[in-house]
């Protein structure tokens, strides 16, 4: 019977060691780890598990903080600039001036110009990559079309930005600058 007591740790032992955050077993530091790092003691099950330092210090590695990609800013900027520009042409010309209309539809076929471009070399590049894709597959689902590009990010990103550009561009066309006389074009008035 002694033997059982000796070796069961005591609560307040448990309690001093969780509260510090020591291991039980060889009262390491352990941080917020649920194993301990130098021996390996998982105190929740109350077993010993192997652990490969090698994939540990790739976890500690990547516990930096997350950051945007450096081609990211090109996208960010581009965006900034189509709003901020769709905002000044909004607020500049008159709500059914032809000067508003003809920059709506400028705005708006080259944003459809620009999507449709980078999504046709998007479609190239995957079907480079994977053989079972066709041309139908990539127009019927283009998001399939966009994971050969992530893949090869950060030399693709020109093509993300394209596509950025280009479906704000038809956003902004659409729903701020607006002047396209919709009802005129549908109707027989």
């Amino acid at each position: 019977m002694s033997t059982s007591l000796e070796s069961a740790p005591s609560p307040c032992t448990e309690a001093t060691a969780s509260s510090r955050n020591l291991c039980e077993k060889c009262h390491a530091a352990i941080d917020d780890y649920a194993v301990c790092p130098s021996c390996g003691y998982y105190a929740k099950l109350g077993h010993y598990v192997e652990i490969d330092q090698e994939l540990e210090q790739i976890a500690v590695s990547n516990s930096e903080p997350f950051r945007l990609p450096k081609w990211s800013y090109t996208t960010i900027a581009g965006s900034l600039a189509i709003i901020a520009e769709a905002i000044t042409t909004t607020l500049m010309l008159e709500t059914n001036s032809v000067d508003r209309l003809m920059c709506s539809v400028l705005h708006l076929v080259v944003g459809i110009a620009l999507m449709l471009i980078a999504q046709i070399r998007a479609t190239f590049l995957t079907m480079m990559d994977e053989i079972d894709t066709t041309i139908v597959d990539c127009i019927c689902f283009p998001p399939r079309a966009w994971g050969a590009i992530a893949k090869r990010l950060p030399k693709t990103a020109s093509l993300v930005h394209m596509l950025c550009i280009g479906f704000l561009a038809t956003l902004m066309a659409l729903f701020v600058i607006g002047g396209i006389p919709w009802r005129a074009l549908f109707t027989d008035e």
